[in-house]
């Protein structure tokens, strides 16, 4: 190649280089302090998740904490928290008692409440199938569903009387003493199917101090003008008797 020819390639790919490298302007990277607060302004899925699950937790818990937690929940974007705490409950194992804290908010956030009303049901049981999780917990959880509107988790309620002790008893005991007086016809319209001992038992849990001697007149009165021939007629004949009377 004549040398003419070569020297003015070689200028020409020089020439080239030096505009590419002249347009090329690399990425400025953030270190420092700069850097530690934007990676720390920008949480990890783990960390949002193990955030979601605690708020979770706390809507779930005895400890007066329930209304703040629910505050956050309902605060955020309902399709992804949905998504987000139904991919949460299938990622655990079948015992992991956050499956039940995560069945019960997904029923107060709009999710399949028939499906997960089932699991928190599933908890209402002398050794609940879940670790570390309390029968007197899981009554708490089914009175929440049942102070909402949902009377159908009453017969649930009724069949723990027949193991319930301690901190479960007395939970049933406040929860069936305010429901039979302030909804007497619920309470006897889902107190039919129960076995009589277990209906003993739930009658047992009735708190005489809980209901005045003008609640006790009403009460009467109610039960008795059952219709005889209807299937709360023997029901209410049992709480007649079950009740003590009002004082003259």
């Amino acid at each position: 190649m004549p040398i003419k020819i070569l020297v003015g390639c070689c200028c020409l790919l020089v020439l080239t280089c030096r505009y590419f490298m002249g347009c090329y302007a690399p990425t400025a990277q953030v270190k420092g302090p700069q850097a530690a607060q934007l990676a720390s302004a920008a949480p990890s899925a783990r960390e949002a998740d193990e955030r979601l699950l605690a708020d979770v937790a706390a809507f779930a818990s005895h400890e007066g904490r329930a209304e703040e937690a629910w505050a956050r929940l309902n605060s955020r974007p309902q399709a992804e928290t949905l998504y987000r705490l139904n991919r949460l409950s299938a990622s655990l194992p079948v015992r992991d008692r956050n499956r039940v804290l995560i069945a019960f908010a997904l029923c107060h956030l709009g999710g399949d409440y028939s499906a997960n009303k089932q699991v928190v049901l599933s908890s209402l049981a002398k050794k609940p199938p879940y670790d570390e999780f309390s029968g007197d917990w899981a009554a708490s959880l089914v009175i929440r569903l049942a102070r909402r509107g949902d009377k159908s988790v009453l017969p649930h309620l009724f069949a723990s009387a027949d193991w319930a002790d301690g901190a479960t008893g007395a939970d049933l005991q406040g929860f069936f003493t305010k429901e039979l007086k302030s909804e007497p016809g619920v309470f006897l319209s889902n107190l039919e199917g129960t076995p009589p001992a277990i209906r003993q038992k739930v009658y047992g849990l009735l708190d005489p101090y809980g209901l005045s001697d003008a609640d006790r007149r009403e009460l009467q009165a109610y039960f008795k003008s059952v219709s005889k021939p209807s299937a709360a007629a023997p029901l209410a004949d049992e709480l007649l008797r079950a009740l003590p009377p009002p004082k003259k």
